[in-house]
């Protein structure tokens, strides 16, 4: 559980579940960590950057992760640590952030004004 209380506007807020994905070396040197929030809503999962994480163990409900919205938190704000995620669940939110991050992904619209 990572506190996000201080999201604004369409950020996710409040204390939820995220998935830590900054590499191991920033997360045992830095103050820091990059997480993607995870939802319970069942929100838009056609959407490249959501990726469906089905039933979670430690959750007991279906959930989803919201590449769109990676972002960094303080260690302090991490308040339960609850599990890990099996590898083909990795590869979803891993797939999700790659179509956010367009690291070389088929996914990408440019769009002009």
């Amino acid at each position: 559980m990572v506190d996000l209380r201080g999201a604004r506007g369409c950020e996710q807020g409040k204390v939820r579940p995220a998935i830590v994905v900054s590499n191991n070396i920033n997360n045992r040197l830095s103050p820091t960590v990059t997480v993607v929030p995870i939802t319970t809503a069942d929100k838009k999962p056609w959407q490249g950057t959501h990726a469906d994480l089905g039933d979670l163990d430690f959750l007991d409900i279906h959930s989803m992760a919201l590449a769109e919205q990676l972002t960094t938190v303080d260690k302090a704000g991490i308040l339960k640590w609850l599990g890990h995620l099996e590898d083909y669940r990795m590869w979803r939110v891993e797939h999700a952030m790659r179509v956010q991050l367009y690291a070389g992904t088929e996914n990408f619209y440019l769009t002009c004004s």
